[in-house]
């Protein structure tokens, strides 16, 4: 059976309380392992992240960052846990390089005060509708934030026409703005919703932002804040800018109500 050093540490400890922290496992060298293998592991020992120390050309270490669930491109409280490590491995002195997929990320400590520098965000280009789950591998399984941007030229404005803008299905809280307007918000991942953009598109550029949550919480539906499938989060179904003629029902209710054998449906426009 095969044997494999790692350390528990304590990061965001409250003053000098030694378990006052988040705990975090550092394997110190991974390289016989592979994402298998330590994907296994982190479920294992059931922390928030577990992370894999190995070589690097381009930086003090590489470092892989797992949850119990699936790998991270990067996260704070792995990368300063695992700089602590590295240096008590001689890896680095007080001011240290790791490599992660997210690129190069300098950490730097004061005593065992760490600090680092993450990289400004970047924007890609992404193919919708598509759960975000599957843009890449680091992303699956990811839960929280995301946001989506959208040039539309003036060729979608329709004079003398109602104009909407229709989303066919988001996962799961979507904001959503229109040339730095909000035009409001949604909370359901599964029906589609509607906002009147009439007037509101301009002959030149407009910019559509929308940001998407799709983290569980125990007030929106199912009522927990652990469920029991992936919530893919993103665009689950296609954008629409849709024109109308001034005259146009803009809402209507139908109420059924039974009498006798049959029964009578009024219909209110």
């Amino acid at each position: 059976m095969s044997a494999y050093a790692y350390r528990i540490v304590n990061v965001f400890t409250q003053g000098r309380a030694v378990l006052s922290g988040n705990p975090l496992c550092v394997f110190e060298r991974a390289q016989t392992l592979d994402a298998e293998r330590m994907q296994a592991l982190a479920l294992q020992f059931n922390l928030s992240e577990t992370t894999f120390i190995l070589p690097s050309e381009r930086a003090s270490a590489r470092v892989r960052i797992f949850t119990p669930g699936y790998e991270m491109p990067f996260a704070g409280h792995p990368t300063l846990g695992t700089a602590h490590v590295c240096r008590a491995l001689g890896l680095g002195g007080d001011r240290l390089t790791l490599e992660m997929p997210a690129g190069i990320i300098p950490v730097r400590a004061t005593g065992d005060r760490w600090t680092l520098q993450a990289k400004a965000p970047t924007w890609r280009e992404v193919e919708v509708p598509k759960a975000w789950d599957l843009f890449d591998e680091s992303m699956r399984g990811y839960e929280g934030i995301g946001w989506y941007v959208a040039t539309l030229d003036g060729s979608w404005v329709r004079a003398g026409k109602v104009q909407h803008l229709t989303f066919g299905r988001v996962m799961y809280h979507a904001k959503v703005w229109l040339n730095g307007e909000l035009l409001g918000e949604h909370i359901d991942g599964y029906l589609p919703f509607t906002f009147d953009v009439t007037g509101k598109l301009r002959d030149s550029t407009n910019h559509l932002v929308l940001r998407v949550d799709n983290r569980p919480r125990i007030e929106w539906p199912p009522a927990a804040k652990q469920i029991e499938w992936v919530q893919y989060g993103g665009i689950l179904q296609p954008v629409r800018v849709e024109s109308k003629g001034l005259i146009s029902i803009a809402d209507l209710a139908i109420q059924a109500v039974p009498d006798g054998v049959g029964a009578s449906v009024a219909c209110t426009v």
